[in-house]
């Protein structure tokens, strides 16, 4: 990877930055996240939404939780539980929570991710980012509510993309040759 002269990277980014292919940097994140106006990052009365919820409706059920949160729906009603509630005492689980709730991951057979499935209204063009150690694995074309497959960019870039599981952070390269 190389550095600039003040020896950070010519190129980085966060997975939560934006996942969405309808992206358009407007302000409104839960639009950006593919939710529905009834969705805001606040209650219609102006109190916030629960703690870990990023975007809610005036009832308090969440559809995007925040990148260290996990979204449980029950009866189309989506509450957020951070890694660490979710998984106390698996240190291995919480680091694995924490790297990747924000594009989903397996853990024991059961599909953790930080966003609220509410119902079957699946929004497609979702992408999705996942890194393995220093791979970073990509999926686009998806729709929110299905597993989305995903391909090497690592190996399919020869190298440009690569990024840091313990940071969350993805890494771009214009300068290999």
């Amino acid at each position: 990877m190389t550095k600039d002269l003040d020896g950070t990277p010519e190129h980085e980014g966060t997975f939560e930055e934006c996942r969405y292919d309808e992206c358009d940097g407007d302000g409104d994140a839960c639009a950006d996240h593919g939710l529905g106006s009834e969705f805001a990052e606040e209650r219609p009365d102006g109190t916030p939404c629960e703690p870990g919820c990023e975007c809610c409706r005036a009832d308090g059920g969440c559809g995007e939780c925040a990148g260290d949160h996990v979204c449980d729906v029950d009866d189309s009603y989506g509450t957020c539980t951070s890694c660490e509630d979710q998984f106390a005492g698996d240190d291995a689980a919480v680091g694995q929570c924490l790297a990747n709730a924000g594009g989903g991951f397996e853990h024991e057979g059961t599909h953790y991710d930080n966003s609220c499935s509410l119902g079957d209204d699946c929004t497609p063009g979702w992408n999705t980012m996942q890194c393995l150690d220093e791979t970073l694995m990509y999926g686009n074309g998806c729709e929110s509510c299905d597993d989305c497959e995903t391909f090497n960019l690592t190996a399919a870039t020869g190298g440009r993309y690569t990024c840091d599981a313990d940071t969350n952070t993805y890494y771009y390269e214009e300068d290999l040759g």
